[in-house]
């Protein structure tokens, strides 16, 4: 079974662009690049469960706040609060992600 969880590290490439529109919000994105390194791990039925749990809780997170920042965009017709917001979620969402990958594998790891 091949292991495409490092395929997420391409999205740190968009990083790149922060050089080319001086937009310093896109090197959040060179963060991705960490995501290589699980081109060395075997995927077994342990890794497949713990991105399963990582995954369900990243979602949920970006789901809430998704809903919590067009509610509250539409009660204050302000497009900087979905603009913040929105940032806000993902990067909550992708950090909740990788944290909880990083602690379910010293868990895998150490047993």
């Amino acid at each position: 079974m091949k292991n495409r969880i490092g395929l997420i590290g391409l999205l740190g490439f968009i990083g790149l662009l922060g050089f080319v529109t001086d937009n310093p919000g896109l090197y959040g994105f060179f963060g991705f690049f960490g995501f290589f390194g699980y081109n060395r791990v075997i995927m077994d039925e342990l890794l497949q469960e713990d991105l399963g749990k990582a995954g369900l809780a990243g979602f949920y997170t970006l789901l809430v706040g998704f809903a919590a920042t067009i509610t509250g965009s539409l009660l204050t017709d302000d497009m900087t609060v979905f603009l913040y917001g929105f940032v806000a979620t993902f990067g909550v969402g992708v950090l909740l992600f990788s944290l909880t990958m990083i602690v379910l594998n010293r868990r895998g790891s150490s047993e």
